[in-house]
């Protein structure tokens, strides 16, 4: 009986019946079998079962803090006990914090790509990716600049001072470390200003990491600044 209630998982039928139908956990489900979240999880993709969304998964909960009072809950009782209490963390901190986040991101990409990504082998709707496109749009994206990519750069900015970056910085990208192979690496201007064209302004990126920058701006201009200014610039002659 006992291997027969542990195997349960793998049935088809009875993995979704449990999961969709009885609405439970994968911690749940798993209680039942005597196996952790992750088996079930692995189980429910052997068979072909698309995982519950966020939303679903939350439909008809009440709040994880909705029956937590000062009382009975220690976090709240530790709050004005608590070092950071009353207080507001520096801009420069949070800059920082969110940098190394992000560093991480970049030292682990496949964390949450491929089949590491819950929406693996799904794809949105028609009608979703209109509705997408119509709400990231020009002045609706939350990262408009009111049309300044569009600007024109300054007249220095020619194909001499672009081979001075790059031979200063060595032909590599001086984020992600790849050296150009046939293509031009990107002059990427640090403050987003295209008539600052100082050449402690401008670092050397390939194509997927300026396009990167395009996103989060401030973080990626406190970045870049940090690096050069670590750095400082470096002559073609290695002076």
């Amino acid at each position: 009986m006992r291997q027969g209630k542990v195997e349960q998982y793998k049935d088809r039928a009875w993995l979704h019946r449990k999961y969709y139908v009885n609405k439970l956990s994968l911690e749940k489900v798993g209680e039942l079998c005597g196996v952790s979240h992750n088996c079930i999880w692995e189980w429910l993709k052997k068979n072909g079962i698309e995982r519950r969304s966020h939303s679903e998964h939350l439909k008809g909960k009440p709040a994880w803090n909705s029956d937590l009072t000062s009382n009975v809950d220690k976090r709240i009782l530790a709050g004005n006990t608590h070092g950071m209490w009353g207080k507001i963390q520096p801009e420069k901190s949070r800059k920082i914090a969110r940098m190394k986040a992000k560093i991480w991101y970049m030292k682990n990409p496949t964390f949450h790509k491929g089949k590491n990504n819950p929406f693996y082998g799904r794809k949105h709707s028609e009608e979703s990716l209109q509705k997408n496109r119509k709400a990231n749009s020009m002045e609706n994206h939350y990262n408009w600049q009111g049309g300044l990519s569009f600007g024109s750069y300054g007249t220095e900015f020619n194909k001499g001072l672009k081979l001075f970056v790059r031979q200063r910085d060595d032909f590599i990208c001086q984020l992600c470390g790849v050296m150009e192979n046939g293509r031009e690496h990107d002059c990427h201007h640090v403050d987003y200003n295209k008539k600052n064209n100082n050449e402690i302004n401008l670092i050397l990126l390939c194509k997927s990491c300026n396009s990167k920058a395009n996103r989060d701006r401030e973080r990626w201009e406190f970045l870049y600044q940090t690096l050069q200014e670590i750095r400082g610039t470096r002559s073609v002659d290695n002076d």
